[in-house]
């Protein structure tokens, strides 16, 4: 089975704002994913943003800005990123993962849950992305843990034990087969992966997927 992971002492972590996902836009290819990429359209006098093409008019302009005196207005469109240099451990994952996005969604919230049971609450300085590398071999798909604290807290360095992280998965083994939805026929609730993923992937989070997810790995660690 395909898994390991590294401890990065220094790394950089990019995140992307492309705009409303909703609102369509061309395509754009990052770390392997493809993304659609309405962007931004932002004033070129002023700088505010133009939320919906019907709502122009109620567009409110600073007063500097050319077009309160009747010039045409030009918007350009734009893109936010924002990098973080600090510390991260990165997991690779079985090669399911590389094509399933709800495998990676499975994976990524038992890991959510491990680190929150062994942190003993939600750690707030802790986030945790996937990601899938394009190669000629074939792609990869990893999750990072990361710290958002500039520099890292040095919280991290524990995992670089593959003792640690195997009683992380461990501890997110625990919580699922003994979460109160198991009595209750739902797939998964708050207390376990619904209370870990982001809103965008609520609808594709189960409780049965993230743990025969992990099990596969302990079972033959």
């Amino acid at each position: 089975t395909t898994f390991g992971a590294e401890m990065l002492a220094r790394a950089t972590i990019r995140r992307y704002n492309l705009g409303r996902p909703a609102s369509g836009g061309r395509r754009v290819r990052i770390a392997g994913a493809e993304y659609s990429a309405p962007g931004f359209e932002v004033c070129a006098g002023c700088g505010v943003v133009r939320e919906r093409e019907e709502a122009e008019d109620r567009v409110r302009h600073r007063g500097y800005c050319p077009s309160r005196r009747g010039a045409e207005t030009d918007y350009d469109t734009m893109y936010f990123t924002h990098a973080l240099q600090t510390q991260a451990v990165r997991i690779l994952l079985p090669e399911l993962a590389a094509v399933d996005e709800g495998e990676r969604i499975a994976f990524q919230a038992a890991l959510q849950l491990g680190v929150r049971e062994d942190f003993g609450g939600d750690p707030h300085h802790l986030t945790v992305h996937s990601t899938v590398e394009s190669r000629e071999e074939g792609p990869r798909a990893y999750l990072v843990l990361a710290d958002t604290v500039p520099g890292g807290t040095g919280y991290l360095d524990r995992y670089a034990d593959p003792a640690a992280l195997r009683e992380i998965l461990e501890k997110a083994r625990t919580v699922l087969e003994n979460c109160i939805c198991n009595e209750t026929g739902q797939d998964g609730c708050h207390h376990c992966v619904l209370g870990v993923v982001g809103d965008a992937d609520l609808g594709s989070a189960s409780r049965d997927r993230s743990l025969s997810a992990i099990e596969a790995l302990l079972d033959d660690w």
